[in-house]
């Protein structure tokens, strides 16, 4: 008896017939009877192997499976479908661990030149985090721009580690000893004072250079971070900056750079003023917040001055002075993370006192443009910009009723 084989088109239809009915052996095998038809190009045989491979998968024939999506893969290469290739590869891996045929087959897509940004998952590890690294479009501007090849990437990795974070997992926690950079790869960390979320620190960028530059006074973690999501970093030692700066020449100058940015944003965080705000808000001010330093006695401003700016203190003490009878009379002292300069702003009047430095200081200048836009758009801060103007006020007016009488003595006994 003699039985005559199927045309393609009787093949396909038993193929589908079975695949709806879930008969997934059944189908796989019409499947690939489908792609025994000589006619077929190989980009067609590939379709078919591939819908082989997922019915054979969905039977949990997974030897067959994986040998089917292989197939597919190489058919799809042959015909240069390279992004088909890959996606049946990534199949193929899903059912095996024959890292040859994946590792030859994936070298051979990017000869050919494939850029798809998950074959990096396929490569070893460092050569993924290099390749991440490179494809980044923030690459240019971080401190690893100088790298040119994987090789001098493989030596750095004498005094580097590559770490993975798992969502939620610390990093660091607040008074633990500092001794690293860490450089973000790939994820996102949330950053924390004692007392609150300052911001996030996304990939491509790192954290760690304020415990460096001020490890000679701080030694320990004034941070707690955590992975908000799973992250990929680089652990960079703060005793091998020094071998490494030799070969990313551009490491310090931006991370101090960044070590400024983070005091400001650190700073308008833990403000009284400020702290209210969402940290999003507070990272686009940061980005028009300067940072000034005052000699002891130095004006800050005078009396009668165009407000230009509101403060912060950052470290140091400053002094306010009422001018009352042609003297100027200390009314009262600034200390960190105070403000002041605002009122004037507020009321686009000159300035009503005068403010000098007790000591060197250090203070964020805050635009007047800015901070009264701040004012306008963010009713949080605009109802405490309305009460500090009210109990300032107030306590110049208490300052001059009971001091006054005094003053006007002493300033009478010195002018006769």
């Amino acid at each position: 008896m003699i039985i005559k084989k199927k045309s393609y088109s009787e093949n396909l239809q038993d193929a589908l017939k079975n695949n709806e009915k879930k008969q997934y052996g059944h189908a796989a095998k019409d499947y690939l009877l489908c792609a025994d038809h000589s006619e077929l190009s190989v980009q067609e045989q590939a379709h078919h192997f591939l819908h082989a491979a997922q019915c054979f998968e969905r039977d949990e024939q997974i030897k067959k499976s994986a040998s089917y999506y292989l197939k597919a893969a190489h058919c799809y290469d042959e015909s240069h479908y390279l992004q088909h290739s890959f996606s049946a590869l990534k199949a193929y891996a899903r059912c095996t661990n024959d890292k040859k045929n994946i590792q030859d087959l994936l070298t051979k897509l990017q000869e050919k030149g494939l850029q798809d940004a998950e074959i990096i998952e396929f490569l070893p590890n460092k050569e993924a985090i290099y390749q991440r690294l490179i494809q980044s479009e923030k690459f240019s501007q971080s401190f690893f721009s100088s790298l040119k090849t994987f090789e001098t990437f493989q030596h750095l990795m004498k005094w580097m580690s590559i770490i993975n974070i798992t969502q939620g997992q610390q990093i660091t926690q607040i008074h633990q000893p500092a001794d690293s950079i860490y450089f973000i790869v790939q994820g996102q960390v949330e950053v924390c004072t004692d007392q609150q979320c300052i911001g996030y620190v996304e990939a491509m960028s790192f954290f760690g250079e304020i415990e460096f530059f001020l490890k000679q006074t701080r030694k320990e973690w004034s941070i707690q971070v955590t992975a908000t999501e799973d992250c990929k970093m680089i652990q960079i030692p703060y005793k091998h900056i020094i071998q490494i700066k030799h070969y990313l020449p551009q490491i310090k100058p931006i991370m101090a750079k960044s070590y400024c940015h983070r005091i400001i944003l650190h700073r308008l965080a833990v403000s009284p003023i400020f702290s209210e705000l969402k940290p999003e808000i507070r990272k686009k001010l940061s980005q028009h917040v300067s940072v000034i330093q005052l000699l002891k006695q130095e004006h800050l401003f005078q009396e009668g001055d165009d407000a230009t700016h509101a403060y912060i203190v950052i470290s140091g003490k400053i002094a306010l002075y009422l001018n009352i009878q042609d003297y100027d009379v200390a009314f009262k002292e600034i200390n960190d993370n105070e403000l002041l300069g605002e009122i004037a702003i507020i009321n686009q009047n000159k300035r009503s006192a005068t403010a000098s430095a007790l000591e060197e200081s250090y203070l964020l200048c805050i635009p007047s443009e800015i901070f009264r836009q701040l004012n306008q758009q963010y009713p949080e801060l605009h109802d405490q910009l309305h009460t500090r103007r009210t109990l300032q006020l107030k306590e110049v007016q208490d300052f001059i009723r009971d001091n006054l009488p005094s003053l006007m003595t002493e300033i009478q006994l010195e002018s006769q």
